[in-house]
Formats: C-alpha cells, structure tokens, sequence
C-alpha cells in the first residue's frame, strides 16, 4: 500500500461534517482552536481571514480556498470592525446544513467541511502540515475540489435518501484532494511536505500549494 494511502487508513476520518454559510455584510464569524481541520471556500463574494498563524490579515475573494490544520484558530469576517460570533453558537441555530449570518449588506458565500480523526494516528501528518496553507484556485486541482463541493451542495439541498452517508464520503475526499493537490506531480514526482512521509527520494519544497 502507498504510505500516504495507509496513513490516511490508520488516521480514520472519524467525522466529516459540511456547513454552507450565507453572510451578508456585516458579518464576522471565529473558528475556535479544536481538534479537527478544516478545509474552506469562498464560493462567492470575499472576506478577510484572520488567524494567529498569520503575519498579517488576507483577503479571500471568490474561489479561494484553504485547508486548516487540527489545533489552529481563525476569524472570517467582512470588514475590521464588524462584529465576531462563535461558529458553534451559529451552528446550533443552523437550518440543515445551511447557516445564515449578518445583515443586509453585500452576501458572501462560503463553503466548509471539517473533519475530525484518530488524534494519535493523526499527529504524523498535522506536524508536516503548514498551520494554514491556500490551496490554488485554477488549476485542475482547484477545479475538482470545487466540483466535490457542488456534489455536496446538490446532495445537501435535494434531501434525498442516504444524502448524509454521501455527503460524509464526499467530504473524506474533498480532504484527500487537499493532500493531493500539496504533494502533486511536479517535473519527475511527487513532492510537498508529505514527501517526508515517503523518505529521501523525495526532497524538493512544496510547489503546488501556497502558504498564506
């Protein structure tokens, strides 16, 4: 078996939950540290992500997307001074999948899935990876992240029978598609932070995914 493939195996995605966010300015929502990652995007409109692992703040525009290691925090807002609610307090309040947020102002459009794991299992892999890292928006990558993401959509707006069970392997390989995409084929192989997982052979930086 591919090391990566039994890592993941070992690992198991215990849960992988999916959340679509309709904000209108103005709006701030912060994602308390916990024990899961996250993987987001800006589907429409834009946003500025705030984190401690950042040097500064980001702006996020429509197709941005961004994978967040298990243990890191941030805030997704639209303006500096507009006020911060708690995702979970959101999240108890939510209608299905669907979590509306703000005022009347200009929407945003934001899709997220998180995924919780094996904690001890998991903890090779969360040390290679960056603490946040963007993952590019227009590249075959990208596209297919956001196509897993409108599979999840359509599955969670047409309620049909075992929509829940689909969605959750959707959302298992929406994560592994953000690994991939991080450790893709560039020149004679794969290469990324998880090279380190396959040994030696494969010593060359990251190409394919951006660190924020």
């Amino acid at each position: 078996m591919d090391p990566v493939d039994d890592l993941l195996a070992t690992m198991r995605i215990e849960d992988a939950r999916y959340v679509r966010v309709e904000a209108n300015a103005p709006w701030g929502v912060s994602f308390p540290p916990r024990h899961l990652a996250r993987l987001i995007l800006v589907s429409d409109g834009s946003c500025r992500l705030d984190s401690d692992v950042l040097d500064r703040p980001q702006r996020l525009e429509s197709n941005d997307c961004f994978l967040v290691r298990a243990g890191v925090g941030f805030t997704l807002r639209d303006a500096d001074d507009s006020e911060i609610l708690d995702c979970d307090d959101l999240a108890a309040q939510a209608s299905g999948h669907l979590v509306r947020v703000g005022g009347d102002g200009e929407p945003t459009r934001i899709l997220s899935t998180r995924f919780t794991f094996d904690a001890v299992a998991a903890e090779p892999l969360f040390a290679l990876l960056p603490p946040l890292f963007r993952l590019p928006p227009d590249d075959a990558s990208g596209e297919l992240l956001r196509a897993t993401f409108e599979l999840i959509e359509h599955e969670s707006s047409a309620r049909r029978l075992g929509a829940g069970f689909v969605m959750g392997r959707l959302s298992d390989a929406l994560f592994v598609q953000a690994l991939r995409t991080c450790c893709a084929d560039v020149g004679s192989g794969s290469v990324g932070w998880v090279a380190a997982l396959r040994g030696p052979d494969w010593p060359s930086p990251c190409r394919s995914c951006t660190p924020i």
